[in-house]
């Protein structure tokens, strides 16, 4: 009895696999490996070689997992928990939904397709990575001059930058940085319409008309800072900015 029941079982897994096609194999397509992409709604597709959508008895599934830094997407896709795990799917597209889970700028993603037939799992497709990449984020200018509100800026990797509302008068103008500790760089500007002006703690240069960028050297020390621009007049404009 032991035997016929074995042989029963084992005919029977014989005839359910007989009905699939042994050669099943997903082909990812997009977004492709290694691909950057700024779309945060991309349409995934994918080739599915011997899957016959047209029967019901195959559905697919698409798996897409947050990668950790220097995690492979192989990797991702088994250990991770999936941000979107959607499904059955029917076709070789997957338009990814609104409301489904936000993808984040410089972030690295994996993403694979499962295939079920009468759902049991039968086959994975290898494993795609697409990052999203940091956003190009620009100077905010604090404005000087007759209308300077006060507000407190933001360095940008080590970068400060300024602009006045008046057009500056050609002379002898002196920038100073007062560091978190009160210590005190200054760099004097002998012509506003120089390029580049620099010391060995600070760089001052004109990026555009009436628009100027104040760079400190990569060990500043995080905190809040004043900058102080005299004019030849001896007026001196004064704004905060801080460095994280």
């Amino acid at each position: 009895m032991k035997l016929l029941a074995i042989f029963l079982i084992l005919f029977s897994l014989h005839t359910f696999y007989a009905q699939i096609n042994p050669s099943i194999n997903v082909n990812l397509q997009l977004p492709a490996h290694q691909d950057t992409i700024e779309n945060y709604y991309p349409t995934f597709s994918w080739i599915a070689n011997g899957v016959d959508i047209s029967n019901p008895r195959y559905k697919m599934k698409i798996k897409i997992v947050e990668l950790s830094t220097n995690q492979t997407a192989a990797q991702g896709v088994v250990l991770n928990t999936p941000v979107l795990l959607s499904g059955p799917i029917s076709q070789t597209i997957y338009p990814y939904p609104f409301g489904a889970h936000k993808f984040e700028e410089g972030k690295s993603y994996g993403w694979s397709i499962e295939v079920f037939y009468e759902n049991i799992k039968i086959h994975e497709s290898e494993a795609f990575k697409f990052t999203f990449p940091l956003l190009k984020k620009e100077l905010d200018f604090a404005l000087l001059g007759s209308k300077n509100t006060g507000k407190v800026y933001a360095a940008l990797n080590g970068n400060f930058g300024f602009r006045y509302d008046v057009k500056l008068r050609t002379g002898e103008y002196a920038c100073e940085v007062i560091g978190p500790d009160g210590e005190k760089v200054t760099c004097p500007i002998e012509n506003v319409a120089s390029e580049q002006t620099s010391t060995d703690k600070l760089t001052f240069q004109r990026v555009g008309l009436n628009f100027y960028k104040v760079s400190l050297p990569s060990n500043a020390e995080s905190g809040t800072y004043q900058l102080l621009v005299t004019n030849p007049n001896r007026k001196v404009s004064k704004v905060l900015f801080t460095v994280n």
